[in-house]
């Protein structure tokens, strides 16, 4: 019973199987990009090798036979030999960018081998430049949205139904989506207290301020939220800080919860893969926000509905596929709003993007207004129609900080409005007393 043939049987299934993973390797992650003569020449001479070792084991396994042992102890030498030359002759040597990964990869280390930093940066060297690494990452990528782990309410991004994606972090986003934070008396106080003082800043320089608030992903879309994630039966904390922001400032608060509860029957107003909204939920909190300026300022003029048109597009927002490092997810197509004929943008100044984006641009509308932002990343997709009733637009794009760190420039640049927008995520930070006032990392405008 411990005794079988048919060793030439398996030299040769494990040939093939090494050479298709030759090939891969290869094309695939290896020396050359794209399947052309070069992967081709590497492709069958990794197939050469292994048709050799098959015609050598044939010659060797010839009139023998061997215990099951013996040939489990073959096939595991070879197997490992398989990927011990694949991922050496797939190594991606050139490369400086991880595709999929979105990411630079791993630099050959610059000390010497015996430098004490040598062993770990040469294992980080490795570690992101092995053969078949981008497949290994699609592939894991493909099965991570549907692993067990998608009840895990720790994990940075939650699963949804309907393949919906939502970002968990910041102020534990769940928690606040199932209603557990209880804001008091003295949350609330903190809120206003900095909204009066920014508001009396700009009442004494003749400036109107606008604070926008989108809402959470999670507040708009609680429908394709996980069944397993409970909500208590109170108001969503949009609405609580929203009220309260009505009742007990004089702000100019821009509320959209209602309007998105209503358009969303009809239009996709924040993307499935994505934590923000699109350029129809960005036109739709525009709305609301020109309606007021409107009102201050009756020359303005807002974009109105006639002015767009809809531009279906594969959209480019993904930043929680790339957290989840779900590459095998299909990206729909989106419906977007694109105007008709834009104002003519000037850009004048704008640093570096990763370090608190400061910009000043220049519009060809010259009897607009002089506007003046300050916002996270849910301003990229309102900008466009802002600008359209503006002649000149300053931005700062930050987090957990007070427009009054900006003091200096807003008087010197005098502006009509100041649009403070900052997402429902990130007002709990304020309410806690996490707001600062002194300057940022990135410097003045």
């Amino acid at each position: 019973m411990g005794r079988i043939t048919g060793g030439k049987l398996l030299a040769f299934v494990i040939s093939i199987i090494s050479a298709a993973y030759i090939i891969f390797a290869v094309h695939l992650s290896g020396i050359v990009r794209g399947f052309d003569f070069g992967s081709l020449i590497l492709a069958f001479a990794g197939a050469a090798v292994f048709l050799l070792s098959f015609l050598a084991s044939g010659k060797i396994i010839k009139n023998r036979r061997y215990s099951i042992n013996d040939l489990s102890m073959i096939f595991f030498i070879v197997f490992i030999g398989v990927f011990l030359f694949g991922s050496a002759a797939g190594m991606n040597i050139t490369g400086k960018i991880s595709e999929r990964e979105k990411r630079v990869l791993a630099e050959f280390p610059r000390h010497n081998p015996f430098h004490e930093r040598f062993p770990e940066e040469f294992n980080k060297y490795m570690d992101d430049r092995v053969g078949l690494r981008e497949r290994a990452c699609w592939l894991y990528g493909f099965v991570r949205p549907y692993m067990l782990d998608g009840v895990n309410i720790k994990r940075t991004v939650i699963v949804g139904k309907k393949d919906w994606l939502f970002y968990n972090g910041d102020y534990d986003t769940v928690a606040n989506y199932q209603g557990l934070i209880d804001f008091g008396p003295e949350h609330f106080r903190e809120l206003k207290k900095h909204i009066d003082r920014l508001k009396d800043f700009c009442r004494l320089n003749g400036i109107d301020i606008y604070f926008v608030m989108p809402p959470n992903k999670a507040t708009v879309y609680p429908e394709f939220y996980p069944d397993f994630i409970k909500r208590l039966e109170k108001p969503a904390s949009y609405r609580l800080i929203g009220d309260y922001i009505k009742e007990h400032t004089d702000i100019s608060f821009i509320d959209m919860l209602d309007e998105f509860e209503e358009r969303k029957k009809e239009y996709s107003l924040f993307y499935k893969e994505d934590t923000h909204w699109t350029s129809v939920g960005a036109y739709f909190a525009y709305a609301k926000l020109a309606s007021a300026i409107k009102k201050d300022h009756p020359s303005f003029e807002p974009v109105e509905p006639g002015d767009l048109y809809r531009c279906d597009a594969k959209s480019d927002k993904h930043d929680l596929t790339d957290m989840l490092a779900a590459y095998g997810y299909k990206f729909p197509v989106t419906n977007e709003f694109c105007i008709k004929d834009p104002v003519a943008v000037e850009t004048i100044v704008e640093t570096d993007p990763y370090k608190h984006i400061m910009g000043h641009y220049k519009t060809s509308n010259t009897g607009g207004l002089k506007i003046m932002l300050f916002h996270d990343s849910f301003m990229g997709a309102m900008k466009p129609f802002i600008y359209e009733g503006a002649s000149e637009v300053k931005s700062v794009w930050f987090y957990k900080a007070s427009p009054l760190v900006y003091e200096k420039e807003i008087v010197d640049y005098k502006p009509d409005i100041i649009v403070w927008q900052i997402l429902e995520k990130y007002v709990p930070y304020i309410m806690d007393g996490d707001i600062r006032y002194e300057e940022l990392e990135a410097g003045k405008l």
